[in-house]
């Protein structure tokens, strides 16, 4: 069965009714900006989703026809040559609308990087994100899921903080960040995996680079070795702190580190010292 001739075509969302459709033309919706071909789901309250949909929604009777089913699985027609189009749709999986057909989707953007860097690039509330999947709030008039393609700024009560492009953004501002990339640079450190953001300002994450560290008022510790995955926090204005046991109260505690400068930082300054002292004639 072919996905296309099933599902509606329209350029519109009506208000309190769930509709499921594919764009017949670009539009907006509460301002949010929609594109032809986009694949559009609306539970008729507080939720659209754009091009990601959770395939258990053929269940919910919004379509023309019962697709045929291999067990639990959705069976369609295969359209295309994409490498990624699947033609068997788990009930319970999710995948990414590409024009006619259905992309696999494990979790991760690994497979989808180039697409992003290619496909148009949408607005909506001072946010600059992909057109690959987004969610939306009508009811708040905010983006829930996107994924960001340029830096993003958040204001927040005493500060406003500046994450990088390309993160996967799961309930904005406050839940979940996934690198697309797999890491990202946030004041020189590289962090991994999924990152939390606290409504102080704090970013949390896992370290995805080795780096040696200064201990700020530890009574034993001086320096550190910050291995991979070690839990870092970073506020709004570039402090890292790191959990250690105190032995004092016997505590495991926050501590500040500050990031010693790799060796090839270290060789440049030792050589232009060097080449100063020596045109000083010292």
């Amino acid at each position: 069965m072919v996905l296309t001739e099933i599902i509606s075509k329209k350029s519109e969302i009506s208000t309190g009714t769930a509709q499921f459709f594919i764009a017949s033309e670009d539009f907006e919706f509460e301002g949010l900006p929609i594109l032809k071909d986009s694949l559009v789901y609306y539970d008729g309250n507080s939720s659209v989703r754009v091009n990601m949909i959770n395939f258990g929604i053929f269940q919910n009777g919004l379509i023309s026809a019962n697709l045929p089913k291999n067990g639990i699985n959705y069976q369609v027609d295969r359209l295309t040559s994409c490498e990624l189009e699947i033609d068997e749709l788990g009930g319970g999986d999710k995948g990414i609308w590409h024009k006619d057909h259905f992309d696999y989707w494990q979790g991760d953007f690994d497979e989808y990087i180039a697409r992003i860097n290619n496909i148009p690039i949408l607005e909506y509330s001072e946010i600059s994100f992909s057109s690959l999947m987004y969610h939306f709030n009508p009811l708040t008039r905010t983006l829930v899921d996107f994924i960001n393609v340029l830096p993003l700024k958040i204001e927040l009560n005493q500060s406003s903080i500046l994450l990088p492009a390309n993160l996967y953004c799961i309930s904005y501002p406050f839940t979940l960040y996934f690198p697309v990339n797999k890491t990202i640079k946030y004041f020189n450190v590289s962090l991994k995996s999924y990152l939390t953001l606290k409504d102080t300002g704090v970013l949390q994450g896992a370290n995805a680079e080795q780096f040696s560290a200064q201990i700020l008022g530890h009574s034993k510790l001086k320096t550190i070795h910050i291995s991979k995955e070690t839990l870092l926090y970073i506020s709004s204005d570039g402090k890292i702190e790191i959990d250690l046991f105190n032995a004092n109260t016997n505590k495991v505690e926050k501590f500040q580190i500050v990031k010693s400068e790799d060796e090839g930082e270290q060789s440049a300054k030792t050589w232009m010292g060097r080449l100063w002292s020596s045109l000083m004639g010292d």
